[in-house]
Formats: structure tokens, C-alpha cells, sequence
């Protein structure tokens, strides 16, 4: 029984460094493929729907 204290201590030293050096990720979403991949799909749509609107706004212009 002379190891018990040590064991004790050690026990409890590895519990509290496994748990002390997790922490929370701000963004969690950026570690995500498919999160990433819908963005940049988003960014590309939103950049052609600018580029429509100017040739809508071209042709609307054309016409009258």
C-alpha cells in the first residue's frame, strides 16, 4: 500500500491534464469540408448573379 498516494497522484494528474488542454474551437465550421466547399460554391453564384444583373441591366437599356 506504499504506492497508493503516488497512484492517487498520478491518477489524478493525468485526468487533469487530459481535460485542461482541450479547448473549444471559435470556428468550428472552418474545419469542415462541405461547409467550405458550399462558401466558395456561394461566393461563385453570387458573383455570377452580379455579372447577370449588369447584363440585364445592359439589355433592359438596349431595349427601351
Amino acid at each position: 500500500m506504499k504506492n497508493t498516494p503516488k497512484m492517487l497522484f498520478l491518477f489524478i494528474y493525468l485526468l487533469l491534464s487530459a481535460f485542461s488542454c482541450q479547448k473549444r474551437d471559435p470556428n468550428p465550421e472552418s474545419s469542415d469540408v462541405i461547409y467550405t466547399d458550399l462558401k466558395s460554391e456561394l461566393e461563385i453564384a453570387q458573383k455570377n448573379l452580379v455579372a447577370e444583373e449588369a447584363q440585364n441591366a445592359r439589355t433592359k437599356k438596349e431595349l427601351d
